[in-house]
């Protein structure tokens, strides 16, 4: 089990079942419907490094311009030495490996999120897809996220978004 796993189930386990914005409820989520990546590969040439604080929106508009190339990922970072679990967007590949446009390469870095349909993040892009709290967070109160969400599996084979 990772470190940021292990983060993150403690937290969720704090979560109340019927409130929404109680601490644990993000994590919760990305524990159910997310996937573990570790390390992030460098930047392909044609992908820009954005600014920093600003990794949703990055992500989105990479993802958005290069769809057959990434999905938008959203969930939790975690890097060694750094004991804080920090909510963040990057893109994942068709090889399921990370490329963080904001952060660059890092090996030394867990990631933990869900793969976001790109007809789900273009309205969005540039707000969190999990903490969506200007739309009244629509992906986690969704009766069915999954509707909204690739399985990583999929995206790899090439029978998910942009395939």
């Amino acid at each position: 089990m990772t470190e940021l796993r292990r983060q993150l189930e403690w937290i969720a386990a704090l979560a109340k079942e019927d409130e929404l914005r109680c601490i644990g409820t993000y994590e919760r989520f990305v524990l159910k419907y997310g996937y573990e990546f570790s390390g992030a590969i460098e930047l392909p040439s044609h992908v820009e490094r954005g600014e920093m604080k600003l990794c949703f929106g990055n992500a989105a508009l990479m993802a958005l311009a290069f769809p057959e190339e990434f999905i938008y990922t959203e969930g939790y970072a975690y890097q060694e030495g750094i004991p804080i679990t920090l909510a963040h967007g990057w893109l994942t590949n068709r090889q399921g490996q990370v490329v963080d446009p904001t952060w660059g390469v890092d090996k030394h870095v867990d990631y933990f999120g869900v793969l976001v349909k790109p007809e789900y993040v273009r309205p969005r892009a540039g707000l969190s897809m999990i903490d969506d709290w200007q739309n009244g967070w629509p992906l986690v109160l969704s009766e069915s996220p999954d509707e909204h969400l690739v399985e990583l599996e999929k995206w790899i084979s090439g029978s998910g978004p942009g395939a």
